[in-house]
């Protein structure tokens, strides 16, 4: 994602000095407050700490994309989580079929 960022935001004359990685929201507060820093966080976390100063606004850009990878063990027993990869799998796979053009029936 880090790449994907810098690329596009380089793509619009766009200079970033620093870029930092942190394990979580509220080890990005500091960043974000004294050093005028901007923080990529999922939703929860970013509730967390929009407060002092810090507001949370969605991504909405289309040249980015986040890939999400779930994971779990593959012994798993627990019902719930077989079923919920299963059906991941079955809706990530309908969502890459192509899908067939239709043409009006000319008489």
């Amino acid at each position: 994602m880090s790449s994907a960022v810098m690329s596009e935001a380089k793509r619009v004359a766009v200079a970033s000095s620093e870029l930092h990685h942190v394990p979580g929201a509220e080890e990005a507060v500091p960043l974000i407050l004294e050093c005028d820093g901007l923080a990529f966080l999922a939703r929860t976390g970013a509730w967390c700490i929009a407060r002092d100063g810090i507001t949370m606004r969605p991504l909405a850009e289309e040249n980015l994309k986040l890939v999400t990878n779930p994971a779990t063990r593959s012994d798993s027993k627990a019902r719930l989580v077989n079923e919920f990869v299963r059906a991941a799998a079955r809706k990530l796979d309908s969502l890459r079929r192509p899908v067939q053009n239709k043409l009006p029936l000319t008489a």
